[in-house]
């Protein structure tokens, strides 16, 4: 049989652990909307690539980015 001492640091770790996955988890969606906004931030500078800044704007995909409540600091561009 195990010793108890061993099931209990066991028992301990784990919502150690679990901390930790989620605090992780919540970097990962943090650092994923800070790449959808870098992107959107790219595509509206890449004029050689839409030819004018009136083209960007246009880009349904770019004004559903401006809409949602995730890019709200970014407004202004439309």
């Amino acid at each position: 049989m195990a010793e108890l001492h061993v099931i209990d640091a066991l028992r301990e770790k784990r919502p150690e652990l679990n901390g930790i996955v989620g605090h992780l988890e919540r970097q990962v969606v943090h650092h994923r909307a800070s790449l959808v906004h870098l992107d959107a931030a790219t595509r509206l500078f890449d004029l050689a690539q839409y030819g004018s800044v009136s083209a960007v704007r246009d880009r349904p995909e770019i004004n559903a980015l401006i809409r949602s409540k995730s890019a709200s600091h970014i407004r202004m561009l439309k």
